[in-house]
């Protein structure tokens, strides 16, 4: 949409705009713009059919995907390029090419370090006799019973460092990676 105006109140700034059009009926109406200009893109303008150009679209991406699997297919093998050539055409004749391929989000690492300080490494020996006396005992219990023996030591959105995602055990508690 196309700024017409912008006029400030105070601290508020009011903006008015034209009507929603694409740019080629902007051009049409706009001054600036010889008519010798305007008539050319009226006379291409009448000429585009969209269906045609997706269709135009769609067979040159075809074409592409052809040639990108007959290449994959002569590169890494040595055999005869008929052959290879052969193989790329029966695959490509196979898939069908009606939308985009899906990209697939690939798999990030697993970080094998902490990325902040450990806020229970100074009561760690006691978080974990607490486990082994109380094996049944729930992180939101733990970590209100060291709130009330240590006040001020930890914060209320550090309880989630206690939640892992298996069972606390002596174990597996400061196993975390």
């Amino acid at each position: 949409m196309k700024l017409l105006s912008k006029s400030r109140h105070g601290s508020n700034v009011q903006k008015k705009y034209d009507k929603a059009r694409p740019p080629y009926q902007r051009i049409l109406t706009s001054a600036a713009v010889p008519t010798s200009t305007k008539e050319k893109l009226r006379a291409i303008f009448e000429r585009l059919d969209p269906v045609a150009l997706f269709e135009q679209i769609s067979s040159m991406q075809d074409e592409l995907e052809r040639e990108r699997l007959r290449s994959v297919a002569l590169a890494p093998v040595a055999v005869e390029a008929t052959a290879a050539a052969g193989i790329a055409e029966e695959l490509s004749n196979t898939l069908t090419w009606d939308r985009k391929p899906h990209r697939r989000h690939k798999g990030v690492a697993h970080r094998r370090w902490r990325t902040r300080k450990d806020p229970f490494e100074s009561v760690a020996q006691e978080i974990q006799l607490a486990v082994k006396l109380q094996p049944s005992l729930q992180a939101k219990e733990l970590f209100e019973q060291l709130c009330a023996r240590h006040p001020g030591l930890f914060k209320g959105n550090e309880r989630r460092t206690l939640q892992p995602a298996k069972p606390l055990t002596p174990d597996t508690l400061f196993d975390r990676r």
